[in-house]
Order: structure tokens, then sequence, then C-alpha cells
């Protein structure tokens, strides 16, 4: 059974909208009947030509708005629902619509448009069930129950106004749509009213009274404020009862609570303005155009390059925005990607915006479909690359310059002498249309001498006439913190407006003034100066002038000058290695040194005189044998072949001196000092030159000076034995014959002060005397012992010995002196320890007598395998580089140290920093202990 065909009236100034609309409504299998108004003349006419089930309108039309469509429909069709559609409207537009009558709010988007068919039939279904609700509540009034639960279920409650008694009645389900008690309060029109929103309370008051007096029905949506301040939006319909005569009985309706479909569009509603802002928000161009290049729409960033307000671009075409030429471009591109309905990527385009400038874009086209597969226009997305436009302009312009400078350098460099490096620096620039000057540094480093200008003739004319100088040749000093003198120091290529600050440097006082009129006269545009460098020394300075340099001509100019420097310094060393290839030459044969170069598989490649004289053989004889099986002795053949081998592939340091025999002809053998390097040709070795000094009569030398060492060790040794043994044995002596002596006399002379009388006494006042002196040398004697040998030595070992001196030495000196350590255990043996405590002895001494220090420590620790004594001083210290005289007490005590060291087999260091301190530290093997 064919379902009824619904009649649809569509009120749209904007095609394309219509087509949307029109597209959807087909799309559900031909079940409307639409009819398509696009002015306020065409919706009249049609509106009173035929009956409509319902009405659609946008609510912005030309002319008119939706809000008097709807009020048209209403007055015309009573009852007839009326759906808003719109892009443009805002939430509070939506409200008010609802309140005046609207059936539904659509926003204008493809997924909202597609769903049409749905809301119109939902629409109609509402518009018919509300009416047979209506009649249902009315057939079953005497069914208050069933009628309640049946509200509930709907979240609809019923309501009746009777005008005569001035009475309102509401159902249970009003009530609790309310938030009211039915038991407690009592429901008024006063009451109803209160209970609306502040905001809706004039309007909805308005339709109330309006519906009464002209006997209309009517439906509206409006909010209350329930009594825990909850909003809620109620939609409302009413109807009016009448008697026979046309007199109003009554009026009553149903109240339905929407707000949770009212949230969900609110939401709706939110999204659609949060794409709107970040549309709108992006720096990139947006355009949404028709398939005739029609603007559909268009973000901000668009619309300030054409500038025009975004609102006045809709309805506007890309002929009315642009230039011709770009326009037809622009929509070729259009209607190919609406055809296809495949983007364009990638475009690279000009656009021209509204203050005539041309922007560079980077352009995506992509087709504007909707989910159901319907095609609406094309979108652009425009990304403006006019500053990388420019900066790749100005980089091919670049490469390009640099390109032609290279090739000009390759020529340069062929150039051998400086002057013609000049003429083809000067050359290749004018060839670029710029103008070139060179000065380079004198020998002196002192100056700088004018050696080219590309300059036509009759420009140096003016400037030699303005100046009274003669440009070529002219000379002027380097000034230490000058402009010229900071560029060539820092080595950076520099651009700046005129040559007026190098002229003002390089100009005589008496003709400063004229640096600008030079300027004026020499220069066009602006100017680049690059030092001419060879490594990091300069060695002259190139200016280049031009109408069009910039930043970006830097890298050019300044490897082109990087070029010239080197072909300057290279046509230098030429000179300089014609003039010595000479000399070279005769030095190699004069030279009292072998010098050798081999290849690669040790053939001798070359040999100087001295060489063949010291092997014995005739100049040039050994040239092309190998000088392994030839010139080394077999014993130690293969060891030399593996240091040659690892020499060559780099595994050794080629610069380290290396000693060998080497074979004479005769079969004798010399002992040879090597110094060598390698030789490489394309980043390959390809031999080895040595020079070696005969050093056969020095390694004799040192062995015998490595015996006499030896044997002067032994001889220190046995000294320092005898040495102890004699202080050992005086000591004694000391003890047992002066030291008893001294006792002895003390006491007879202490009897003696006993036995005689006090009187007599008094006149021998040298008796008293004489004891004290005795007392006096004994003490002497007793310190004269602990110097040669003190006991503590013996009797308790190294540390405790060490302790006792340091006290003895502080209340001799005043010197703060601690010693930190601990006796070693097992004690180290005699003559280690007697070494030891000497240098210590040795050191404080030094200490009393040069030092001025306040402070010593002495420490002695056992480590892993070492004895180390450490006497460290606060006091002046000393420059141990600085030779000493051997006159000097000073001198001798350092050597004694030393000596005393090596004796024992130890070594000794001293870290001395003037007015830092001294340190002297002494390592002696624990093996030897």
């Amino acid at each position: 059974m064919n379902e009824k065909l619904i009649r649809v009236l569509y009120v749209d100034d904007y095609p394309l909208d219509r087509a949307l609309v029109r597209d959807a409504l087909v799309s559900d299998e031909g079940k409307f009947d639409l009819s398509e108004a696009s002015s306020r003349a065409e919706f009249d006419f049609l509106l009173e030509a035929k009956h409509y089930d319902l009405v659609l309108s946008d609510f912005n039309i030309l002319g008119f708005t939706g809000l008097q469509v709807l009020d048209a429909v209403q007055k015309k069709l009573p009852g007839t629902p009326v759906i808003i559609v719109t892009g443009t409207g805002s939430e509070e537009v939506a409200a008010e619509a609802i309140k005046r009558g609207a059936a539904d709010y659509v926003i204008k988007s493809p997924s909202h448009i597609r769903r049409l068919p749905y809301i119109i039939k939902s629409a109609l279904e509402a518009v018919q069930l509300r009416s047979d609700r209506l009649k249902a509540q009315l057939a079953l009034q005497d069914s208050e129950e069933l009628l309640r639960q049946a509200q509930r279920v709907a979240h609809i409650g019923n309501w009746k106004y009777d005008v005569k008694s001035d009475e309102l009645y509401w159902s249970d389900e009003l009530y609790r749509i309310y938030g009211l008690d039915h038991k407690k309060t009592s429901i008024t029109i006063a009451k109803n009213t209160e209970m609306t929103h502040p905001d809706d309370r004039d309007s909805t008051v308005e339709i109330f009274q309006k519906a009464l007096k002209n006997q209309l029905e009517y439906e509206i949506e409006f909010r209350i404020i329930r009594p825990d301040n909850d909003v809620r939006y109620i939609l409302s319909i009413a109807r009016i009862e009448t008697n026979t005569v046309g007199d109003i009985l009554s009026v009553y309706g149903t109240a339905q609570d929407v707000t949770d479909r009212k949230l969900v569009e609110h939401r709706l509603m939110a999204q659609r303005q949060d794409y709107e802002t970040i549309l709108d928000a992006m720096l990139d161009m947006i355009w949404y155009f028709d398939q005739d290049g029609g603007i559909l729409r268009a973000n901000v960033a668009a619309a300030k390059v054409v500038g025009l307000p975004f609102e006045e671009l809709i309805g506007k075409t890309v002929h009315d925005l642009f230039p011709r030429p770009q326009a037809e471009g622009f929509l070729r591109d259009i209607r190919e990607v609406y055809e296809t309905r495949q983007p364009k990527l990638g475009i690279i385009e000009q656009y021209q915006t509204a203050a005539g400038e041309n922007l560079w874009a980077l352009t995506d086209k992509l087709p504007y479909v909707i989910p159901d597969g319907t095609i609406l226009g094309v979108i652009a997305i425009v990304h403006d690359i006019t500053k990388r436009k420019m900066a790749e302009d100005a980089r091919t312009r670049s490469q390009q310059l640099l390109l032609a400078l290279s090739n000009a350098g390759h020529a340069v460099q062929r150039a051998l002498k400086p002057e013609r490096i000049y003429e083809l620096v000067g050359e290749e620039i004018k060839k670029l249309g710029y103008h070139a000057s060179v000065v380079t540094i004198t020998d002196d480093l002192e100056h700088l001498e004018v050696a080219y200008l590309s300059f036509p003739p009759d420009m140096l004319k003016k400037a030699q006439k303005l100046t009274g100088l003669t440009p070529i040749g002219y000379r002027f000093p380097l000034e230490p913190d000058g402009f010229i003198q900071q560029l060539l120091r820092d080595g950076n290529t520099v651009l700046s407006d005129s040559a007026a600050e190098v002229f003002v440097e390089s100009l005589p006082k008496r003709v400063k003034s004229t640096a600008k009129p030079l300027a004026a006269i020499l220069t066009t545009g602006t100017v680049i100066n690059a030092p001419l460098n060879v490594g990091e020394e300069p060695i002259g300075l190139l200016t280049v002038m031009g109408d069009d340099l910039s930043e970006t001509d830097i890298p050019a100019i300044a490897t082109f000058a990087n070029q010239a420097g080197i072909a300057l310094k290279n046509a230098q060393i030429a000179e300089f290695l014609r003039q010595s290839k000479e000399t070279a030459e005769n030095y190699l044969n004069v030279a009292a040194e072998i010098i050798i170069s081999l290849d690669t598989g040790g053939n001798i490649a070359l040999l100087n005189e001295s060489g063949h004289r010291l092997l014995g053989y005739e100049p040039g004889e050994l040239i092309g044998k190998n000088w392994f099986s030839t010139c080394i002795p077999e014993k130690n053949r293969d060891e030399i072949l593996d240091v040659y081998e690892n020499l060559l592939q780099g595994k050794v340091d080629e610069f380290k001196g290396y000693e060998n025999p080497v074979l004479r002809r005769d079969g004798s053998e010399r002992m040879i000092l090597w110094h060598n390097t390698l030789l490489n040709e394309d980043e390959k070795t390809v031999g080895l030159l040595s020079s070696g000094e005969d050093i056969t009569e020095r390694k004799l030398y040192e062995q015998e000076i490595l015996r006499n060492r030896e044997e002067l060790r032994i001889l220190t040794t046995r000294l320092a034995e005898a040495e102890e043994n004699e202080r050992r044995r005086m000591a004694r002596e000391l003890h047992d014959q002066v030291g008893q002596s001294l006792a002895v006399l003390g006491f007879n002379l202490n009897m003696i002060r006993d036995q005689v009388s006090s009187t007599l006494l008094k006149d021998l006042p040298s008796v008293e005397e004489s004891i004290s002196l005795v007392d006096e040398v004994t003490q002497n004697i007793r310190d004269v012992m602990d110097d040669l040998r003190p006991s503590v030595l013996d009797d308790y070992g190294l540390f405790s010995a060490l302790s006792w001196y340091g006290d003895r030495f502080f209340e001799q000196t005043g010197v703060e002196t601690r010693v930190i350590g601990k006796s070693l255990e097992p004690r180290l043996v005699g003559n280690i320890e007697n070494a030891l405590f000497r240098i210590t002895q040795e050191a404080l001494v030094n200490v009393t007598r040069h030092a001025k220090a306040r402070q010593v420590t002495v420490s002695l620790k056992e480590k892993p395998g070492l004895i180390e004594l450490k006497i460290q001083d606060d006091g002046t210290g000393f420059e141990e580089s600085i030779p000493v005289d051997v006159g000097k007490r000073r001198g001798w005590g350092l050597v004694n140290m030393r000596e005393r060291a090596e004796s024992i087999g130890g070594t000794i260091s001293i870290d001395a920093i003037i007015n830092q301190g001294t340190i002297i530290k002494v390592v002696v093997p624990k093996g030897n202990s």
C-alpha cells in the first residue's frame, strides 16, 4: 500500500541550499511533493494557491525572514508545522523561532540536510500525535488514572483554563514537570506566569492573550524555573473551546518537558560554533567554491587577502575577486576537481592582495563531498609561501653566483704570479657586473697596499683628482683597532652600504674628508668586504661593489675570496719553492745526517751522499736496492721490518725516534737514530722519508755513563754507611769517654761545694760557675750525640725517630711541625731508615734557612708495594728550573737528598712554587726494605 504523498513548501533564496534539500527529499523514494519559493512574491503566491502538510524556511531570506514565513503560515494554515533551516542563526534565534511556534530548528549542514526526510516525518507525526493526543485526552476525561500514567510515560501533562471562572486545572504529570506538589499548591494563571522564565514571560503572556482574543490555536515553547532552581524547556499546545454562538468557554492543551532535546540542540550548535571559530582562526586561507567558482564560504584569512568582510564574500565568484588571468586559472582547477572528484595538491600559484601585492601560495584543492556522496563544490586550502619563495629565489641567484665564482676560482688558481691573479680576480668580478678592489698586507705586516682596482680609467682619474693620490700601489698603515684590521682578524665577510669605512681608514689625514665623495665616485649599490685568508692567516682584503648585492651573496663572495687567497699563497709558495729548490738539493748532499726514502716494498728511492759515505758505498750505488736485505743486520731484520710495516699502516707514531743498527759494506755496524715521516699521494701512503743520525759513539758514552752512575750509586751507599758508622762511633765515644769524664768532673765539683764552708765558698765563686759550665757542656754533648746518631732511631725505628726529631725541631725553631703516619712493621733495614731520616733532617734544615715557613708536615705512609716519605711546608718555595749555585748550601742539600734517595733504589720529587711552599716526596719500592 502506497504511503501518502507529503506536500512540502520550501522557502530559500540560495540555489545550492535548495538543491541540497531537493536531493535529500528526492532520495527518499519520491514520497514528497516539493514546491520551492526563492522570493517573497513566490512564497505568497504558492501559499495562496495550494494546501501544504509542512513548510520549510531558511532563516535569512532576501527581503524577509523565516519568522515572517512562520507568522504567515500560522495565519493562513493554522496548525501546519513550520521548520526553520539555517546556517547563520544563533541559539537566541532558534529559541525565538520555537517560542513563536516553529516545529523544529535544523542546522544547515550536510548531515542535518540528509536527515530532513526523517525530521519532516517526525514533525508531521508530532503534529498528528499532538492532535490525536489532545483528542484522546478529551475522550479519557473519565479515565484520569490511565491518563496520568500515559502522561508520565510521555512526560506530557495536560491543563484546562475555564474562562468564566478564571480557574486553571493541571494534571498530576504537569505538577511533576513543574516540580510542584498538587496537594500543597493551588495553581493559578498568576502562579503559572510567575514560574515562567523572566526572559520568556512577556512573550508567553502575549501569545496566550492573543489566542484568547482571536480564538487561535497555538503551539509555543518556553522555559520555566522550578522551585529547586532547575530550568526546564516546555512545549505547550493549546486549543480553544467555544459554544455554538462562538463564545469561548475554555482553553485546554498539553505541556511536554523537552529539556533533553533542547540540550542536544545546544550542544550541536556549540560544536558548529567551535568549527567556525577554528576555521576563522587558521592562518591559511580556506575557500569553499561551487562548481562555477561561486563563493560558498571563506574564513577570515581569505577575506583579509581580498580586503572584504568574509560575510560579503558569500555569493561572489572568483571573477569578482581576482584579476581575470588568475580567476580563469582558479576556475579551471575548480571544475577539474569537481568533475573528476580527485584532489589537486601542492599547486604553486599567485594571488593578488587587496593592497596590490603579489602573494605566492601553496594550494591544495579538494572535492567538497558530503557523507552521502554528493559533491557540493571544491575546498581550497591556501598556504602563504611568499617569504619562502623569495628566499628560494634569492638562494637560487646566490647559487648561480656561487657557481660562476667557483668556475672563476679555478681559473684564478691556475695562475702562478700574484699580478696575474689580481687581474683575473678583477676580470671575473667585472663579468658579473660588479667592481672589485684588492689590497694586500705588506711583508712588514704593518701596511696595506692597493694591488688592483677594476674601475674604468675615467673613474680612477676622478678619484686621483679628488684625493691627489695614485691609486695602484698606494700604501697605507694597518690601524691596530681599525675597521680593516677587525675584518682581517675576525675573518668574517660583511655587507655594508658603501666603501666609505675602508676609504676613511686608508686615506691620509689631509684628505680624509674626501672619503664619502670618493665612495660616491667608485661605489654603486652595496659593498661586500671579504678577507683573503689562507687558513687563519690573513694576506689581504677583497672588496666587491654592485647594485643588487645582498646578504645571500656573502657565501659566494667569501668562497671566491678564499680561492683567491689560496691562489695568492700558492703563488708565493711556488716562488719560494723555486728559490729554495737548489738549497734543498744542496742540503741533502752536505747534510751530516743520512737522508733516505723507501717505497712501500722497502726499496731505496733516495739516499744522500752522507748516507752512501757512512755505509761505505759510492754515491748512487744503493739506489733501487732493498734496504732491509742490504743494510740491516740479519739478527735485527725481522724486528725492524715489523716496525716499518706498522709505520706504513699508521699503527705507530711516525714522528717518534727509533734506534736500530745498520750494516756497512765492510760488515761493521753503526747505531742510527731515525726520525720518519710518511709520504702520501691522493691520501694513499706511497713510502717513507727518514733522516738518520749516527749515534754509535754516543751510545758507547751512554753505556759508560750508566756504568759510572751505578758505580757512583754503590760508592754513595757505602759512603752513607761509612758516615752512619762513623757517626755511631763518635756518638758512642762521646758518651763513653767525654760524657763519663764530664759526669765525674761534675760529681767532684759538687762534692767540693758541699765540703767547703759557705763562708769560704763565697770567696770561690768559680766553683759554682764551673758546675754550671759542666752542666751546659754535658747538655751540648748530648745534643751533638743526638745529631750524630739519635738513639731513638736504633731503638724504636724510623717513625719514632721522625716524631722525636719533629718535637726537637719545633723547640729549636718555633716552626709548627706535625709528624703523621705509624711505625712500620716489619721495620725497614738500617740503611733505608738512615737515608730517609737524613733526607728529613736535610729538608728541615732547608726550611729554617730558606723557606720562612710557619708550618711543616712530615708524613710516612705504607702503600701497595711502596714506602712514601713526604715533607711539605708553607714557605716561600722556589723555581726548581732556575739553576742553583752549587756553592750554596741549599744547592748541595738538594743534591745530597737526591743521592741518598737513589742510593736506596728510590726516587725523589720536589714540587716547589714561589710563595706557595714546597713538597718533597721520596718513594722507595717495598722490596728494597
